[in-house]
């Protein structure tokens, strides 16, 4: 089917990008200490720790890169988007689980 061959060589790109980009700039995002969100979160009333940061952070990038859609098509900004969102995607299963496995809160 013609959509499947097209998402899976898309897939394909996208996988490639970012494990390109990952040897270059090595483990980033799990070394990141997201310095600037939560002191910007501080200075508005708002405490975050480390991983609710990520998560924020997850979002936002996920947010910019398809906002730059808007100076029309690039595709490296599409190819970098299903990565951002495949990233959320999995910040937020993590939280979720979390949540799932913390029991009632008291």
């Amino acid at each position: 089917m013609r959509f499947e061959r097209n998402a899976t060589e898309s897939l394909k790109k996208v996988a490639a990008v970012f494990s390109q980009r990952g040897g270059e700039y090595a483990d980033t995002w799990e070394n990141g200490r997201w310095l600037a969100l939560i002191a910007v979160a501080k200075s508005i009333g708002i405490s975050l720790s480390h991983n609710e940061a990520r998560r924020i952070g997850a979002a936002a990038m996920f947010d910019v890169k398809y906002s730059r859609l808007e100076g029309g098509y690039k595709e490296d900004s599409i190819i970098d988007g299903i990565a951002y969102a495949a990233n959320l995607i999995a910040e937020m299963a993590i939280q979720n689980e979390q949540t799932n496995h913390s029991g009632p809160k008291t």
